[in-house]
């Protein structure tokens, strides 16, 4: 992954646990469900902390990790903070009526075994 990796050991465990930092903004169509935001894409034990913040948003937005709903009904201007172990996927629920879209922004950091 990214230039943001720092080698740690794990302490009971002789394997290296990397983390990495990813942000990025994300603009969907409103009444729009499971948009992917991240996903661990085959990763060893990842694990981490994301906020999650509404910059616009047709009606609410639903937060869902591993594909189960962890935080529902944010509206524009709020955010969220989540930490997940596992942590396999971050979506969103974008929802209202069609026609508009919402946009949050993901700022996540990530554990995970190396090597």
């Amino acid at each position: 992954m990214g230039q943001c990796c720092k080698k740690q050991v794990m302490s009971c465990s002789n394997k290296t646990l990397e983390t990495d930092q990813f942000e990025h903004c994300y603009t969907f169509d409103c009444g729009t469900t499971e948009n992917s935001l991240w996903t661990a894409n085959g990763i060893v034990n990842p694990c981490g902390s994301f906020v999650l913040s509404v910059d616009r948003t047709c009606s609410t937005v639903d937060v869902l990790v591993n594909g189960g709903e962890v935080k529902s009904d944010l509206t524009e201007g709020q955010s969220v903070i989540i930490t997940s172990d596992p942590l396999e996927s971050v979506e969103i629920n974008c929802n209202g009526d069609t026609g508009n879209n919402c946009k949050v922004s993901l700022c996540l950091t990530v554990n995970y075994e190396c090597c």
